[in-house]
């Protein structure tokens, strides 16, 4: 099962399925900020179970169409940007492979972590290309959350990763 407060949400989905007429589903959700800050901590948890499994062609595209809109302006490639981006949507095709079941989610979540992983990397890549040799990175905000992605950008770069305690937004006045 997915986390309680959001299993009800992704069944009206479900069911709902067919009023679906574009690429995107709007997800009209009223959520408490707390909720919504556990959201990545979650995908993040509930990644590791599909981390070693194949995934298809459809939750690779289906994540990558998230991540482009999501991301659209970390990018220094002009080409990639997207700088306006509608709020609370989700690739339709995204919502009916989650409509699959528990397999489907739990795919869905490795390959968010996986692209995510990537996509950070390849962005302090091309930050450290333009700069002198340095002994390690900082990273700060939300993202600095995902210890998975943490450990990852570490050992891919060979140099030290820096987080501090609370690299939150919360924590940036401390």
């Amino acid at each position: 099962e997915i986390y309680p407060e959001c299993e009800e949400i992704l069944s009206w989905y479900c069911r709902n399925m067919d009023l679906a007429d574009t690429d995107w589903i709007s997800i009209d959700v009223v959520r408490s900020s707390a909720h919504m800050l556990s959201d990545a901590g979650k995908i993040m948890g509930y990644s590791a179970v599909a981390a070693d499994l194949p995934v298809p062609a459809a939750v690779q595209r289906s994540v990558a169409k998230l991540l482009d809109l999501e991301l659209g302006r970390a990018t220094l490639d002009p080409a990639k940007q997207n700088r306006s981006r509608p709020k609370g949507v989700l690739p339709t095709e995204m919502v009916a492979l989650a409509c699959q079941g528990k397999d489907k989610q739990d795919l869905l979540a490795a390959e968010l972590q996986r692209q995510w992983q990537q996509r950070s990397l390849d962005l302090i890549k091309s930050l450290l290309e333009r700069l002198e040799p340095v002994d390690g990175v900082v990273l700060m905000g939300g993202c600095a959350l995902n210890v998975a992605a943490n450990q990852f950008i570490q050992d891919s770069l060979k140099m030290e990763v820096f987080v501090p305690p609370a690299p939150s937004d919360c924590g940036i006045s401390v």
